[in-house]
């Protein structure tokens, strides 16, 4: 369960919603979640249509690459959006034991 703190675009609301698994897919500047995000008062919400607090960005920003089984998930969190391209760069390294 990842929670991540959001400001709804149309009803200028903010609330918290479990996104699950983030990853940074190559070539995109934005996360990509494995959930969809759900504001409580307008429903499903695409990225565009919400924009993630300061306090989400806290939450997101600091998420570091871990490697599971060959497959990438990231968890806890680094400082914020900007540092995806660094996390994608360096998601081949392994995690110290």
């Amino acid at each position: 369960m990842t929670e991540l703190n959001f400001k709804c675009k149309g009803c200028k609301r903010y609330f918290d919603c479990d996104v699950g698994k983030i990853s940074f897919p190559p070539k995109q500047e934005r996360p990509r979640f494995e959930k969809n995000i759900i504001c409580p008062r307008c429903g499903i919400r695409s990225m565009d249509k919400v924009e993630l607090s300061e306090l989400g960005q806290t939450q997101l920003g600091g998420c570091i690459s871990h490697r599971c089984d060959g497959a990438i998930y990231l968890w806890h969190c680094l400082t914020d959006l900007h540092l995806a391209p660094f996390i994608r760069h360096f998601a081949h390294v392994q995690p110290y034991d």
